[in-house]
């Protein structure tokens, strides 16, 4: 199962908003994939600077992260 979350609308990503996804990610395990869909630029530099970006999948669209 993957949780999509749209990130078309945020613009900026603070250190509290990538510790809630960790936790989420910690607390989904192996039973659950975030996916990270359509991140601008400086939100997608954000997880990739901290090595987030191995705990979470980024893809470019949300059809993307569907799949399609």
């Amino acid at each position: 199962m993957d949780l999509v979350l749209d990130l078309t609308d945020l613009h900026y990503l603070p250190s509290r908003g990538l510790r809630s996804l960790t936790e989420a990610g910690r607390r989904a395990g192996a039973r659950i994939a975030i996916i990270l869909a359509n991140p601008n630029q400086r939100v997608r530099e954000i997880p990739a600077i901290s090595r987030y970006d191995r705990m979470f999948k980024v893809c470019d669209s949300v059809a993307a992260a569907l799949g399609g």
